[in-house]
């Protein structure tokens, strides 16, 4: 198991940390302090500059998610 320890010398907990309005697994130290996995900022990162495109159908308006943005904020169909 990793561990990690914060600046402040505590050691840092797994828990679930938000990035973005993204739920990503990290490390949280009860001074506040979190920390991210860089692979999952990577996938953040690249999500957040997708394109997110608007359309107009008949009166209204409809909106394409790339499917790799729908994935990370677990957007389904319905």
């Amino acid at each position: 198991m990793i561990s990690m320890r914060c600046g402040c010398g505590r050691k840092m907990k797994r828990a679930e940390v938000e990035l973005r309005g993204f739920k990503l697994k990290g490390f949280r130290c009860a001074c506040g302090e979190e920390a991210f996995d860089p692979r999952d900022v990577e996938r953040v990162r690249q999500a957040v500059n997708e394109e997110v495109k608007a359309r107009r159908v008949a009166h209204s308006l409809v909106v394409t998610v790339p499917r790799p943005l729908a994935k990370l904020a677990e957007i389904r169909a319905g």
